[in-house]
């Protein structure tokens, strides 16, 4: 496992260190009362989503810049991990870090604020951002296929994996088949194989008749 240098003097370079930073996350989400695993194992998902994503698309942006090319990323400033969510350096003047938009520094900006504006930055301003961005105009096949699925960029996709991946078979499991494992959402399993077939499209229902 590749080291991983949170900025918070936390490194992890193993996977127990990874399975403790999860456990210790999951601690945390327990302690609010009104949440089971039901709902916090999906809001880890979207911790872990947007931490990735911010990596991948800064070695994607370096790369492109080594190479000269344009580079578009998904996520805009102040969204980004590296803005709201990355701890910031204590000892660099706020202002200075807010205007040359430093890593965390729109983390420092809200820690600036009334008590409950980090929440409401989340809520109200991250959260409705991504859900249009898929729909937005001008919106990017990587911004649609994440973010949206009723556009042509996430039909293309399906048509893809239908048409070009030896798709033969895709299961759609009743809400809460997971549940015992901690996540209720909705789950698909999709089988390829390296022959062609003819795809078919299998539905398990909670009476356990298939359709």
């Amino acid at each position: 496992m590749a080291k991983i240098n949170n900025g918070n003097g936390k490194t992890i370079n193993s996977q127990a260190a990874m399975d403790k930073a999860v456990k210790s996350v999951c601690y945390i989400l327990r302690g609010d009362r009104a949440k089971g695993a039901r709902l916090y194992v999906p809001e880890l998902t979207w911790m872990f989503f947007l931490r990735y994503l911010d990596i991948m698309e800064e070695n994607e942006e370096q790369k492109a810049k080594a190479l000269g090319a344009y580079y578009s990323e998904t996520l805009k400033a102040p969204y980004r991990w590296r803005d709201w969510a990355a701890p910031f350096d204590k000892t660099i003047n706020w202002d200075e870090m807010i205007w040359k938009k430093l890593p965390g520094w729109k983390r420092c900006e809200l820690s600036k604020k009334a008590i409950g504006s980090f929440l409401s930055f989340v809520n109200d301003e991250l959260f409705p951002h991504m859900k249009d961005l898929g729909s937005a105009t001008g919106a990017s096949n990587k911004q649609s296929v994440m973010f949206h699925t009723k556009t042509a960029a996430y039909q293309q996709t399906k048509r893809k994996l239908l048409d070009e991946c030896d798709l033969w078979c895709v299961m759609s499991l009743p809400q809460g088949v997971f549940v015992n494992a901690g996540a209720g959402v909705k789950t698909d399993l999709l089988f390829s194989r390296k022959e062609s077939r003819q795809s078919g499209y299998y539905s398990f229902q909670e009476n356990g008749l298939i359709n």
